[in-house]
């Protein structure tokens, strides 16, 4: 039986809800449980979508072999995890004798390019596979960052690419919640353990610790491009705080090897193989169409509710 006491306050509750002077709030309120109810939804879908996933994990050609792997869009946790489980298998089939590596990327996080970069490293040195990539429409930042290992590098002459920096995002909501009367506290231990929170205010110390994570990140970009494309860190140091540049323009600065178009770049791994009868082969791993939608999906979902309930809701990227 409902306490008569709790009336009153459970009546003034929905009053204040119900009243014109909080609309916002009642907006905010719904939006936050559609959302909520979204994210519920599209994660059981996707993950009864990955029951319907069939992957093909052989490489579907017998003999010698130039592997030619596509990376597409931003590099997040996910495509990193799709595009290393292909070139894990170019690394561990014993006929492959080149890589073509084809960037179609504005960028994305630390980590995940980081996770690509060091494995095509490693397939370069350890294997001995020469790997030659071609930039298309933009190969900017962590998309640049991600054709370092390759032994020559070819440009379309309009691509975008460059960029060579990091930044952060941190959105901060306590002024909007301020403003329909709903204050959050932070229970912490630990001075810096709330940064990035969307209710913890952006403070100068806090920012400063930011700063020192992001330049650190940034010298770590410096330093792959000095290394790899034989450049003195100095004249990095000049080519790189955020510029774009263009192909024609990337291969006058030493950025990039040649300008030319994908057949070119195709010839040219042909050669560095060293091998006549190798045949291009483009490594999949196929997705179930419906899997893909929901899979797809979920993901959108998930990002929208730890957008507005504080979890991942920030980023270091390149």
């Amino acid at each position: 039986m409902e306490n008569k006491k709790d009336q009153p306050k459970i009546k003034k509750f929905l009053n204040f809800m119900l009243s014109p002077l909080s609309s916002l709030g009642k907006g905010l309120l719904y939006f936050f449980l559609f959302i909520f109810y979204l994210s519920l939804f599209g994660s059981f879908f996707g993950y009864f979508g990955y029951y319907l996933q069939k992957k093909i994990e052989t490489i579907p050609f017998k003999g010698p072999i130039i592997a030619k792997l596509t990376f597409e869009g931003t590099i997040t946790e996910k495509t990193a995890k799709e595009f290393l489980k292909k070139l894990k298998k170019v690394e561990n089939y014993n006929q492959t004798k080149g890589i073509l590596l084809i960037i179609n990327s504005p960028g994305g996080a630390i980590g995940p390019t980081q996770e690509i970069y060091y494995e095509l490293l490693h397939i370069k040195k350890e294997k001995h596979i020469p790997i030659v990539a071609f930039l298309k429409s933009i190969a900017a930042s962590g998309g640049y960052y991600i054709s370092l290992p390759a032994d020559k590098i070819v440009s379309l002459p309009g691509t975008i690419t460059g960029s060579i920096g990091v930044f952060a995002e941190w959105i901060y909501v306590g002024k909007l919640l301020n403003k329909i009367g709903i204050e959050a506290k932070i229970i912490k231990a630990g001075k810096y353990k709330d940064i990035f929170n969307p209710f913890s205010e952006p403070v100068d110390y806090k920012l400063k610790l930011i700063n020192q994570t992001i330049y650190d990140s940034y010298y770590q970009f410096l330093e792959a491009v000095s290394k790899n494309r034989n450049i003195p860190l100095d004249k990095v140091k000049n080519l790189a705080e955020g510029k774009i540049y263009t192909g024609r323009l990337a291969k006058k600065v030493g950025l990039v090897d040649y300008i030319g178009d994908y057949y070119f770049a195709e010839s040219l791994i042909k050669k560095l193989s060293k091998t006549k009868n190798a045949k291009i082969v483009e490594i999949a791993i196929p997705k179930n169409p419906l899997y893909q939608i929901l899979d797809e999906g979920k993901t959108y979902l998930k990002n929208i509710y730890n957008l507005f309930f504080g979890k991942e809701i920030y980023k270091i990227s390149y």
